[in-house]
């Protein structure tokens, strides 16, 4: 979503690849739907093209989506919560234990809800969303 907002907040104007129809081992223009740039520079360019009422902070999305693609998440019981836990960098045989987080049905609703802010002030500049439902 963000993506899409940036292209159509850059007034860009080019023509943007036909993902639907790639298959593998086809190459595409780089654009702002392409580049392989990181969410947390994407949310940077989306804060650069974006009116400011609009900008998000990309240091809790960044720890949000990091935490939930590399922590490990786990149990000692066979029950909730379930615990995630995001390790650092090995440095003399050891690694840092960067977040700890227990992951209870507030917790998922505060993440949904965060992220549900930072999708809807990217989806009103899209035009494949409608206005009615942003």
């Amino acid at each position: 979503m963000l993506r899409g907002a940036i292209i159509e907040l850059a007034q860009q104007g080019e023509p943007q690849p036909e993902l639907d129809s790639a298959t593998e081992g086809d190459w595409v223009a780089k654009t702002p739907l392409t580049s392989f740039g990181g969410l947390r520079s994407v949310v940077d360019r989306f804060n650069e093209v974006a009116p400011a009422e609009d900008a998000l902070d990309s240091a809790p999305l960044v720890a949000l989506r990091d935490m939930l693609v590399h922590g490990r998440i786990f149990t000692t019981s066979p029950t909730r919560p379930f615990r995630v836990v995001k390790l650092g960098r090995e440095a003399d045989g050891k690694v840092t234990v960067e977040t700890v987080v227990l992951m209870t049905d507030e917790w998922f609703l505060r993440q949904l809800e965060f992220v549900e802010r930072a999708f809807f002030a990217a989806a009103k500049h899209c035009p494949s969303v409608r206005a009615e439902d942003v």
